[in-house]
Formats: structure tokens, sequence, C-alpha cells
């Protein structure tokens, strides 16, 4: 695949998530809108945060590289990924809601997870011979997952349980 197609398909994610997510566009910020500063001292397990997520349940699900939290607008909670998750490496890198409100984590040694009513229920290495850190992730208009992952290329995981790699180009 060249790399003005990867460029166009990525244009193209870009251009369909807000919509096939069912949000409008984002609008001029509002001042009146409290700010605050969260750390350590609140609950993060680490302040560098890699990404947010929002549920349909209106809690925020945070990446960061010690680990998952999901927040209430008061609280976080931790998300138990090291015991009997697989996971040894607290870096968590992506994160995406699914349709089904599903929580999809993806680790930047460790590959891809699903997290859904309190626990894992799939776990995916996305590379048998090398560390295979995950990028992003977004959801196709049909409901599939896109996840992108260095040195693997890009794969679609189907709401049939299928996964396929779309993208094999280790430049990625």
């Amino acid at each position: 695949v060249s790399e003005e197609a990867l460029v166009a398909l990525i244009a193209g994610l870009v251009a369909v998530a807000p919509s096939a997510l069912g949000e409008s566009p984002p609008h001029a910020f509002d001042a009146s809108v409290a700010q605050r500063t969260w750390t350590i001292d609140d609950g993060l397990p680490q302040t560098s945060v890699t990404a947010i997520a929002a549920d349909s349940q209106g809690f925020l699900w945070l990446a960061t590289q010690g680990g998952v939290v999901r927040f209430d607008g008061r609280f976080f909670t931790d998300v138990p990924l090291f015991d009997g998750g697989g996971f040894t490496s607290p870096r968590f890198t992506a994160l995406a809601i699914g349709p089904d409100d599903s929580v999809w984590i993806g680790n930047e040694a460790q590959g891809l997870a699903r997290w859904k009513d309190g626990r894992i229920r799939e776990r995916y290495a996305l590379s048998e011979s090398r560390r295979c850190p995950v990028k992003g992730l977004a959801f196709s208009a049909d409901g599939d997952l896109l996840v992108a992952a260095s040195w693997a290329g890009i794969f679609r995981f189907g709401r049939d349980g299928s996964h396929s790699r779309l993208l094999l180009d280790a430049t990625v």
C-alpha cells in the first residue's frame, strides 16, 4: 500500500469519526466551564494521559503510562488489568468505546484487550515476533474496530469476531 493510500485512509477515518459516533462538530470554547487539573494525588495512576474516551453512561476512561482508570467526574477507579489480565507493561496508549459500551484498550508492548462488565473478555497479540505498540483505535461506520499498530500495520476487528490485517507496510 502506498503512502498516499495510507494518508487517505487516515484522513478518511478522522473525517468520519465524529459523525460515525453521532457527535456534532466541535463548538467554540465555553469560558464558563470550570477547569481543574488532576494528579496522582487525586487518583490518576500516572500523569501522562495518552488517551481519553467517553462511554454512553458519561464515564471518562483514561489511559496513562501507569494504567487505565474510569473517571465519574469526582473519583478515579482503577481498572485492574494486571491481575489475570495478561498485561505486564503499565503503558497504555489507546482507548475506544465499542457500540456495546465495551472498552478497547491498546498497550505499548502487549497488544489489545476488550474490557466489559468488569473484566477482560478478549486479548489480542498483534505480532508474535516483537513488541507491537498500539498507536490508535477507531470504529468504522459499520461498527468494526480499526487498530493502528507500529510494525504490524492496520487491523480490522469485525463485530462477528473476525479479524484481519489491512495494511502490511512495516513502516507504519
